[in-house]
């Protein structure tokens, strides 16, 4: 019974038990007993050198399952810069200058986590096109939507765009976006054009990350919603 594990002083919830027990025994990779540790089963998996672990009283809950995930571009948003807690556009430019100029290799400035109070509801190119000349595109903090400058739209198939999805262009009156895109017009054609732009090593990588951060975090299996071809 080598193999087998004796996980004491912790705290456990069972389908059996209303409250939490102290004890859980595992053989292999499965579980064959929570309860007190006083138990018969306790004293013989000891007798047979189970090792013993002590918990130091904490909770041991199940593995988590997320039945929605995308780990590519999670593992991505890992790397782009993190504009969460700007409160204004003076505050986002700052940020953005900064990583530009510490990432002078990187082909596009990748954002994420605006909010878009932070820049009273307004989302225009010319807000940000003097920042960096490459193309910078700035996910919003619900991932609906992405502000980008002028270079990020010279890269795009716009009218091709402005045929499949115009709903989701904000453009002027003149029918020239002005710098925010949404929905279709994310995920149909930026989040491809990101994708593509990476090369095999780079998308492993990125995996390796979201994978490593998730099972920090005590997921145990996710699947997920957007794996093709490109991916």
């Amino acid at each position: 019974m080598a193999s087998s594990k004796i996980f004491t002083n912790g705290r456990f919830l069972s389908n059996t038990h209303a409250s939490h027990q102290e004890c859980m025994i595992t053989q292999e990779s499965n579980i064959v007993y929570i309860g007190p540790e006083n138990d018969a089963a306790v004293q013989k998996a000891k007798s047979n050198g189970a090792e013993i672990l002590n918990l130091g009283n904490r909770v041991v809950l199940p593995g988590f399952i997320d039945s929605h995930v995308h780990l590519l571009f999670f593992g991505l948003s890992q790397q782009k810069l993190d504009l969460g807690g700007c409160k204004s556009l003076e505050e986002i430019r700052q940020r953005l200058s900064a990583f530009a100029s510490c990432n002078p290799d990187l082909p596009h400035i990748l954002c994420r986590g605006w909010l878009q109070s932070a820049t009273g509801g307004i989302a225009l190119a010319s807000m940000i096109d003097d920042v960096d000349p490459r193309p910078i595109f700035i996910d919003s903090n619900d991932l609906h939507s992405v502000w980008c400058n002028t270079a990020a739209f010279k890269k795009l198939p716009i009218q091709e765009m402005k045929a499949k999805v115009p709903e989701f262009i904000t453009c002027d009156k003149d029918g020239n976006p002005t710098g925010l895109l949404a929905e279709a017009a994310v995920t149909a054609f930026i989040w491809p054009f990101l994708i593509q732009s990476l090369s095999m090593d780079e998308k492993i990588e990125a995996f390796k990350r979201a994978i490593k951060a998730y099972s920090k975090e005590g997921y145990t299996r996710v699947i997920d919603m957007a794996m093709d071809a490109i991916a």
